[in-house]
């Protein structure tokens, strides 16, 4: 597309757009899934309609001392498949990792790729939230983690955590 003459300025991809929508249309079906969302909140839900609702949006954790416990958080997963994967099984694992690479614990499920609105239409990616509740995890030290998120055995999405020491305040 970067370089069809007939969208080498916005004025011509506006002229153009009965033939650049189907071509982009395409190309989004097929791109790599670096586009999934993946992060840490508060809290989240999906409402009756399908709207994602995210809350205290996160990447560090700050303690008093160590080690800490973090008493709640949620892993927010929304997942894209090609609508050919429909009604395939695919194996789901999330890893919490150290910044040494070790395993602090993994947990995981199998997930069926289910179409649950027949009225979208073909070739339309398939979404897929989880919001996956994490209580009482215990941190020995302050340093660098990450949640890595692996469909298949695979790696799809990494999510960074610090966890730091609040310094105490000076007086």
């Amino acid at each position: 597309l970067a370089t069809d003459a007939r969208f080498a300025s916005w004025l011509l991809r506006n002229d153009n757009a009965g033939a650049l929508m189907p071509l982009l249309e395409a190309r989004f079906r097929t791109k790599a899934r670096s586009h999934w969302v993946a992060l840490l909140a508060d809290y989240a839900n999906v409402t009756s309609e399908g709207k994602l609702n995210i809350m205290g949006v996160f990447d560090t954790i700050w303690a008093e001392k160590f080690p800490t416990v973090h008493p709640q958080m949620q892993l927010i997963l929304r997942l894209e498949a090609n609508p050919a994967e429909a009604g395939s099984r695919k194996k789901l694992e999330i890893k919490l990792m150290t910044e040494d690479g070790r395993n602090m614990f993994s947990i995981g499920a199998e997930m069926g790729l289910e179409v649950k609105d027949p009225s979208k239409p073909v070739g339309e990616l398939m979404k897929i939230d989880q919001i996956i509740g994490l209580g009482n995890l215990r941190f020995d030290r302050s340093g660098s983690y990450q949640f890595a998120i692996l469909v298949n055995e695979e790696t799809k999405k990494i999510v960074p955590l610090k966890v730091r020491q609040r310094q105490a305040a000076s007086g």
